[in-house]
């Protein structure tokens, strides 16, 4: 023991860790400082900002520093070359789990539940001898050795992070709870610190007194606390036992997870072609059209994905008939029967159907044109090769404008940009047309329209 700093007792838990004595991913917060004025740097909200640099635990120890280890395994470095904090995704080997807990006001009665708890989860998880429990001042922290598992096998680091936490969540949390009840402490202790990517303080190493913290329960805190085992010491430190079953289980929800989003996937690309419906056969229906319109309705309703949510389901079967028809009439003088294909969440009132129909029209019209649009612009860029101007992207021309500038734009002289720009929007729906008339003509070379005021 030197200091603050237990040499014995911090190798002791790298060994644990299953990490070499000779480990150099530790980390120490430093203060960056302002090279004019040579003071702390300051964020938004005008504190100091704090950033986290390498370190060597002795030396951050003896200087009452707190020191950080990264526990499971990345070779992610700063721009100076050094070993930076990782996140999730930057992981490559996972080789263990770890949870940390506290309770601020009752610090010592966090311990007795600790050590409650080590005991019953390490008989959960099948582990040969209880798991170490670490007593970091202000709360607990268990590891949970496994089996290593390689994140580049799945693409990275999020998705093996979020099959732990699930595990956790799933497994581990359930036991947490159920002690914390036995200890009286639901509602005032928390399971946290799931991420791959955590850094923890180790055993054998420094925490310094932090005023803002250290209070009430806490204030034996105040001349810093040495970091230890509560169930073991440097004479007698844990061995290190990897759990298959626990990595087994990690292995299971990541294939779950992954069989869950392709599920999602389909689900999506499903509703994606159901609704891009073909208006062949219904475009332009006015009300004598109106009992072709109905069964139309009661077929689309009964291939659309329902949900649960009704006013989703209203508001998408809206959006098909809108797409087929163009005919905002005769939708909102169905707006009952679209309501009741889809649960029924407006029918008791017609004012509210009207309504609700109204505002879905309105934001479907809008959306639609905005989607038009940007596809004109785009088009018109890549086509016609117009540089569009977005302070144009407002101004629409009434139809015999319309017609008289694309008359004029395909007889016109000009360069092969201008004739090409009229083929193109000749053959786009009369909204974009205008769109795309209203962006062409000032940059068009020769304009006919310009020319003749």
């Amino acid at each position: 023991m030197e200091g603050n700093y237990n040499a014995a007792l911090f190798k002791s838990h790298l060994a644990f860790l299953g990490l070499p004595e000779d480990y150099n991913r530790h980390f120490k917060k430093w203060t960056p400082l302002d090279p004019q004025t040579g003071c702390p740097k300051l964020d938004s909200t005008g504190n100091v900002k704090t950033a986290l640099c390498v370190a060597k635990p002795h030396t951050a120890s003896v200087h009452a520093e707190a020191v950080w280890t990264q526990i499971n395994q990345s070779s992610e470095l700063n721009k100076s070359g050094n070993p930076k904090k990782p996140f999730n995704k930057s992981i490559e080997v996972v080789s263990n789990l770890q949870i940390d807990f506290e309770d601020p006001k009752n610090p010592e009665k966090v311990k007795e539940f600790g050590l409650a708890f080590g005991k019953k989860v390490s008989a959960l998880l099948g582990y040969p001898e209880e798991l170490p429990v670490l007593d970091s001042g202000a709360g607990c922290h268990i590891e949970f050795p496994i089996n290593s598992i390689i994140t580049a096998d799945f693409c990275g680091g999020d998705l093996v992070n979020q099959a732990v936490r699930q595990v956790i969540e799933k497994l581990i949390k359930p036991l947490f709870d159920e002690t914390a009840q036995e200890f009286c402490l639901t509602g005032t202790i928390k399971l946290e610190g799931f991420d791959i990517s955590r850094i923890l303080s180790l055993a054998g190493t420094f925490r310094p007194p932090n005023p803002k913290k250290d209070i009430e329960g806490r204030a034996f805190l105040a001349q810093g606390y040495a970091r230890k085992w509560l169930n073991y010491d440097e004479t007698n430190p844990p061995k290190r036992w990897e759990n298959e079953q626990l990595t087994r289980l990690i292995l299971e929800e990541i294939e779950e997870i992954k069989r869950e989003e392709s599920q999602k996937q389909a689900q999506k690309e499903t509703r994606k072609k159901a609704d891009v419906t073909s208006a062949s056969g219904i475009v332009g229906l006015h009300t004598k059209d109106l009992k072709y319109f109905l069964a139309w309705l009661q077929k689309q309703a009964a291939t659309m994905p329902i949900t649960g949510d009704r006013s989703k389901n209203f508001y998408r079967l809206i959006d098909r008939a809108w797409r087929a028809t163009q005919n905002e009439a005769l939708i909102g003088e169905n707006a009952d029967f679209i309501d009741q294909l889809t649960g029924g969440k407006y029918t008791s009132q017609r004012s509210n159907t009207e309504v609700e129909v109204k505002r879905a029209l309105q934001r479907i019209v809008a959306s639609w044109k905005a989607k038009k649009h940007k596809e004109a612009r785009a088009r018109l860029d890549t086509l016609a090769g117009v540089k569009v101007d977005k302070r144009y992207n407002t101004a629409f021309m009434p139809d015999i404008e319309l017609t008289k500038a694309v008359t004029m734009l395909k007889s016109g002289k000009g360069t092969g940009k201008t004739e090409a720009a009229a083929r193109l929007i000749a053959s786009l729906p009369k909204t974009a047309k205008v769109l795309c008339i209203s962006h062409l003509l000032p940059y068009t070379i020769r304009n006919p329209l310009k020319e003749k005021g």
